[in-house]
């Protein structure tokens, strides 16, 4: 979702959005309780969002997370590799039993010599679905 008009380093410099938003910060329900940002790079969130610069590289990280309540259980891998013969995605089956809905990074993923640590291949974002026993399972990127 992009609710601002530009993704990039600057208001002059970056992707500029091609047709209105669908949503404004107006839009949101009143009760919304939180915000998940999956990480601060300039393609997911504009510099005065994001703050991010040069000068604090490796101060704010990608990652994924697992939110819960009595009920749901959402998993959000976030950006990732996946590593065949150690899977912490299996670990995170085990540890959450069974997730009803994960988020799984697919795209990006060519060139695999460059890629593979930080974007999952398809057949790789079906793995982590099986070994995160996830019921249901949505592609992102």
């Amino acid at each position: 979702m992009i609710i601002v008009n530009d993704a990039g380093i600057t208001l002059s410099i970056g992707p500029k959005r091609f047709g209105e938003s669908v949503l404004t910060i107006n839009d949101l329900p009143d009760d919304l309780y939180a915000i998940l940002i999956s990480h601060n790079q300039f393609d997911h969130l504009n510099y005065s969002s994001s703050r991010h610069s040069a000068f604090n590289l490796n101060k704010s990280l990608w990652g994924g997370f697992a939110a819960w309540d009595a009920i749901h259980k959402f998993y959000f891998a976030g950006d990732t590799g996946y590593t065949h013969n150690i899977s912490i995605f299996r670990h995170i089956g085990k540890k959450y039993i069974s997730c009803y809905l994960s988020a799984i990074p697919i795209g990006a993923y060519e060139s695999r010599w460059m890629m593979k640590a930080q974007h999952v291949s398809p057949d790789e974002a079906v793995q982590i679905h099986i070994d995160v026993q996830s019921k249901k399972s949505i592609d992102i990127h």
